[in-house]
């Protein structure tokens, strides 16, 4: 009992992720990781092997910070803010829903935290009535495969006249992501 409440003591207060960095050589040898940090895990995830999108790259105009090209100015600010917050994320990252549909996230986003993938669609020409519907013939290919709108799905969207809203994108994320 006392080396238990000795042990108890020494670990309470980490987090089980730091611990085989306070041990020495010879217990960390003994010690076998069940589960990879987080730090693994995102670059496991960024790493992988996946088909790139190939749906008209003419229109991949617009280079973010890391320099992915993208669709619009709209997609590099999004991208930005995802940057700005350390969030990890595919652009364009081909996603297979049931009934051999394929549709392609704007951003497939890493939700480290909870170990999944979370989806970013931005509607930015939501006064186009084809482009709208469309959309939510997407929107709905999602739900109809267990993926909900603010729970495995993030929408933004835009108008000409109503353009994207960086401040509402930023509280998006924070109240998903922190």
């Amino acid at each position: 009992l006392k080396i238990i409440n000795r042990l108890n003591r020494l670990y309470d207060k980490m987090v089980v992720e730091s611990v085989p960095e306070r041990m020495s050589n010879a217990k960390l040898t003994l010690v076998e990781k069940i589960e990879k940090t987080d730090e693994e895990y995102i670059r496991d995830w960024l790493n992988q092997d996946y088909e790139h999108a190939t749906n008209f790259p003419e229109n991949l105009k617009v280079a973010n910070s890391k320099g992915i090209k993208m669709r619009s100015k709209s997609e590099v600010l999004i991208s930005n803010i995802l940057d700005e917050y350390n969030i990890p994320y595919i652009y364009e990252k081909p996603l297979r829903l049931g009934g051999y549909k394929t549709v392609l996230p704007d951003f497939t986003i890493l939700d480290v935290r909870n170990r999944r993938e979370v989806y970013l669609e931005h509607l930015g020409m939501m006064d186009d009535v084809e482009y709208f519907a469309k959309n939510l013939e997407k929107i709905k290919a999602y739900e109809e495969n267990g993926i909900y709108v603010g729970t495995q799905l993030l929408i933004t969207y835009e108008t000409q006249k109503n353009p994207i809203n960086t401040k509402v994108v930023r509280g998006m994320i924070e109240s998903c992501f922190n």
